[in-house]
């Protein structure tokens, strides 16, 4: 039997120019190919929210704030970077390697909102 390529996620994006501006209250849905024979019914995503430890960007946390592929930016999340992160898995349980995308700006509040 030939085995199949192992999982891959290609062109991993949040499906639009808007998307990759987030705002409070309006969902996130990235868009993203799978590749690499059957996908499981249930691939891995999480949300996390880059929290910085200082003025160095590079440092800091990523704070887990959902396991779905859809996400509302909440309260918590304004002034925060997101970052998506899918991992896929093939319907034989083999998993690929993680592809990550974070949001172009931080979340905005919520129009009309101060």
């Amino acid at each position: 039997a030939v085995e199949p390529a192992p999982p891959q996620v290609l062109e991993l994006t949040f499906g639009s120019e808007l998307a990759a501006s987030p705002q409070e209250g309006v969902e996130l849905t990235p868009v993203g190919t799978y590749f690499g024979g059957e996908p499981a019914q249930i691939q891995q995503y999480r949300w996390y929210r880059i929290v910085p430890r200082g003025p160095d960007p590079n440092n800091a946390e990523l704070l887990e704030i959902a396991g779905t592929k859809r996400y509302m930016p909440t309260n918590d999340d304004v002034n925060h970077f997101l970052k998506f992160v899918w991992t896929p898995v093939s319907a034989s349980g083999r998993m690929g390697e993680a592809v990550g995308i974070t949001t172009r700006t931080p979340v905005a509040r919520a129009t009309g909102r101060h």
